[in-house]
């Protein structure tokens, strides 16, 4: 058993135990493997080995890792069940260079880009879907839209024919207290609640998603109800 698979067995012994203790089913939570710091041999094990979402931060990183796993052999049959998530921040500037790369936006936090990327999804004729990036840790160095103001940003986003609102992503503090934890997901949670009435009624249904937890904090995230868990180095470090 290689490395990358005793700790994948380790992450997913974590999320079914929390699943249990937060009864909910392991069916409802998606694992994004988080790329950043991984090697392309290592990305083409972990497809092999099950992860068929994968998260990226880095524009020349996220070119070198899906053509790395487009050239291998060894997991061609699998590659198209495989979905490519854009989990960091994105200038608008970059927006063109990253939309062939991904087919899922984590971190949507400003109306500007959501402009940019409407526009450039009609040209291509795609639509993708986006989470809205919260602030709810409060950190003045974190992107995100403030909690209070998330209906409000849901609503304009909805203006937006091109882009499908998914659901709430936020980031906690690396190092805060479990107590924090807990309150910095559940306003997620809550701010998730708020934002959907604030959509249209035909976006409102796929408007269901949390994505938060990483690697220090997931267990706790899947207490509070996430649904998308973007974890790196516990994989692949």
């Amino acid at each position: 058993m290689s490395k990358i698979e005793e700790k994948l067995n380790i992450v997913e012994e974590n999320i079914q135990a929390a699943c249990e203790r937060a009864g909910r089913s392991r069916d409802e939570l998606r694992l994004v493997a988080v790329t950043k710091t991984a090697a392309p041999e290592q990305v083409v094990e972990a497809v092999r080995l099950g992860c068929t979402n994968l998260g990226e931060n880095r524009l020349q990183h996220f070119s070198e890792i899906r053509q790395a796993a487009e050239n291998s052999e060894e997991i061609s049959e699998l590659l198209p069940g495989v979905r490519w998530h854009m989990i960091g921040h994105m200038q608008r500037n970059k927006a063109k260079h990253f939309l062939p790369l991904m087919d899922m936006l984590h971190s949507l936090e400003s109306l500007k880009l959501a402009g940019v990327l409407n526009k450039l999804l009609a040209e291509q004729r795609r639509k993708l879907e986006a989470f809205i990036q919260i602030n709810c840790s409060r950190e003045e160095q974190k992107y995100g839209v403030p909690a209070s103001e998330a209906a409000e940003f849901a609503a304009r986003l909805a203006e937006h024919e091109n882009i499908i609102p998914a659901g709430i992503m936020t980031m906690a503090v690396f190092e805060a207290s479990e107590k924090h934890l807990h309150e910095t997901f559940a306003l997620a949670r809550e701010t998730l609640t708020k934002a959907r009435k604030a959509l249209p009624e035909n976006l409102r249904e796929g408007f269901s998603r949390l994505s938060m937890g990483m690697t220090n904090d997931y267990k706790i995230a899947v207490e509070e109800g996430a649904t998308d868990l973007r974890i790196g180095s516990a994989i692949f470090a």
